[in-house]
């Protein structure tokens, strides 16, 4: 380069750097007359368009500059930038992938390129990334706090929570790092820290309609009906005209039991923003839309708009197949839910043998060894409830909360967080249950009472944990609580397996997505159920089996003569009324918030025959001793 275009170079870099744009820019051209590939001019005038927003004049020096035959590094980290900006991210990230390759040590790169995967949804792919800017520079507030959102994203709450709280020390008066850690805390169920983070955070910005919706949510969770509505009042009085928020509002009033108010918020919703798709499902899971409403034939229109993207449709999907199955028109609610079905498996690509394999593994820890157990006595004893989703989990919950003896938690994850969080050295779980000792287990059932008391601080000494999911973990529930009451409700496998088809279930549902390892999945969890029985066939201090079975057939059809086994069971006074669940008043936080507001019925109870055409790759993989035989 002549030195001539040295000097305006370093000139016009001085101008760019003093946010003289236009200056900058008229000494940029001047060189690109002359020298139209010159990459640093082509590089620097690129930045500035993209600065101003002029997409196309960027192009054309960002394509220029990128056709040299000895690019920077830096050239494609602002290539990466620009391509993120107008989406084609793809192209992004082969880019910054470029640079990564030149340059190992610069955040940059991997910063762009975790956003680039997290705009595609692909928050596992983000996740390494985020950690090795994180890496790169460990004591940044804003790259801790996008470590922690990416963590989040994948579930690892407790882990975020640790990379906030390190960040909140060096920057206390970080609104985004308070209302992130609270959202951690309270996906956690740590309520109490979440609570003070919650209000640290409208301390700063009293006026975030954000951060007083997600404190809604949070009381919400706790079922505390009046400061729910009291935040999504503020936060309505902030952004009145917003469809998320009444879409929220929606949900909490179906939780509380109150259908009409719900299905008013979610057609507020939907005025606001007809597009939000996913109201359309909410809305159809109160049971109140009909095939020739207004509201359904919107969704049809949209359903069959080749313009709706595929996941939008799936949402569309849901809720037509939740209205058509309620007309009684079952080929083509299966033919909805199926199409909805079809996207997130491919999405998802579950591993059903991974899973199995797991289980294995722990099953043969239990094979091998008896292990040891807490045998501290305290006052404290939970009801542990478990089976397979949708297979009356709620429903025996309120009829044993019914009891003003116990407290109804719902579906904690306390125990599946605690186990997953178990480690020594790079040991984790299950094989770290060969190394626990009496000690570790007392330590472990102090953090799961703790867990309890920050969502109700007073608790009862009798209090019901209804996570289903935690038959995977009875083994680590009987060392924890040697004595505790665990009720395994049993419901058809076609019927369970059916009712878990027609809805859209997140996080550690994804193998319902397929028929087929929806059976192997019910299989498993039955397979496993007979396991612990035959390894804890006792329980101290009862004359009962360790693992009291209900069926849920028998609980419609004998509902006192079960309910009284049931309260004998937990060693609970039976009185009348008590199986009455549909008088229980706590709100309902799962798939079933308005079937349990109704009387007991066996509508339910063969169900799948509706759909017994459709259903072959269930029936071909689900074990038969699983079928009620009436």
């Amino acid at each position: 380069m002549n030195t001539d275009i040295k000097k305006i170079l370093t000139e016009a870099n001085n101008l760019n750097n003093q946010g003289k744009n236009e200056e900058a820019k008229i000494l940029y051209f001047k060189i690109l007359e002359d020298y139209p590939d010159n990459p640093d001019a082509n590089h620097n005038l690129a930045i500035i368009l993209i600065r101003e927003n002029k997409v196309q004049e960027a192009r054309l020096h960002i394509e220029r500059f990128l056709s040299t035959d000895f690019p920077m590094a830096e050239y494609y980290n602002t290539a990466g930038r620009y391509y993120l900006m107008i989406n084609e991210v793809d192209m992004a990230i082969s880019l910054l992938e470029k640079s990564i390759d030149m340059n190992s040590n610069d955040p940059k790169p991997f910063y762009l390129k975790a956003v680039a995967h997290k705009q595609k949804s692909e928050f596992e792919e983000a996740l390494p990334l985020f950690k090795k800017v994180y890496e790169l520079q460990p004591n940044v507030p804003e790259i801790m706090n996008s470590y922690g959102v990416a963590l989040a994203s994948v579930q690892k709450y407790e882990e975020s929570i640790e990379i906030y709280r390190k960040a909140i020390k060096i920057n206390p008066e970080s609104f985004d790092l308070c209302t992130n850690l609270a959202l951690s805390l309270q996906k956690t169920h740590m309520y109490v820290e979440a609570k003070k983070n919650y209000k640290k955070a409208l301390e700063i910005k009293p006026n975030d309609p954000f951060a007083n919706l997600n404190f809604a949510s949070m009381y919400q969770a706790l079922g505390h009906k009046e400061k729910t509505l009291e935040y999504y009042s503020k936060a309505k009085e902030i952004i009145p005209n917003n469809s998320e928020l009444y879409n929220n509002i929606g949900t909490a009033y179906g939780e509380f039991g109150e259908k009409l108010l719900a299905k008013e918020m979610y057609e507020k919703s939907l005025e606001i923003d007809p597009e939000n798709f996913k109201v359309y499902r909410h809305y159809a899971t109160t049971g109140l839309l009909k095939k020739d409403s207004q509201i359904t034939r919107n969704m049809m229109a949209y359903y069959e708009n080749e313009m709706i993207k595929p996941q939008d449709k799936a949402e569309l999907g849901f809720g037509l197949g939740f209205i058509f199955d309620k007309e009684k028109e079952f080929t083509k609610a299966f033919n909805y839910l199926k199409n909805s079905h079809d996207f997130y498996e491919r999405k998802y690509n579950y591993n059903i043998e991974k899973v199995k394999n797991e289980v294995n593994k722990m099953k043969e820890i239990y094979k091998k060894n008896k292990l040891p157990f807490s045998d501290k006595e305290i006052d404290i004893s939970p009801i542990f409830i478990v089976g397979m989703p949708r297979s009356g989990t709620t429903m025996l919950e309120r009829i044993i909360s019914n009891n003003k003896n116990v407290d109804a938690l719902g579906e904690l994850t306390t125990i599946s967080s605690i186990a997953l969080r178990i480690k020594k050295g790079e040991i984790g779980f299950p094989e770290i249950l060969n190394n626990l000792t009496e000690e570790d287990y007392t330590k472990i059932r102090a953090d799961y009472i703790q867990a309890v008391k920050q969502i109700t601080p007073d608790i009862k000494k009798r209090f019901t944990d209804k996570m289903p999911y935690n038959f995977l973990y009875i083994g680590l529930i009987r060392s924890l609580f040697p004595s505790c009451k665990i009720i395994n409700i049993v419901r058809d496998s076609r019927d369970t397996c059916l009712s878990i088809y027609m809805l859209k279930l997140f996080g550690t549902h994804r193998y319902s997505h397929n028929l087929e390892n929806l059976g192997k999945y019910y299989n498993m969890y039955f397979n496993l159920m007979d396991f612990w029985k035959e390894i804890f066939p006792e329980n101290l201090h009862s004359e009962y089996e360790s693992i009291l079975t209900i069926r849920y057939e028998d609980l419609v059809y004998n509902t006192v003569e079960q309910t009284k086994i049931i309260m004998d069971y937990c060693q609970l006074d039976y009185t009348e009324g008590m199986e009455r669940f549909d008088l229980n008043t706590n709100n309902v936080r799962t798939a079933s918030n308005h079937q349990v507001r109704e009387k007991m019925t066996n509508t339910s109870i063969n169900r799948w025959k509706n759909y017994e055409n459709s259903l072959d790759e269930l029936l071909m993989n689900i074990d038969e001793r699983s079928f009620y035989n009436s």
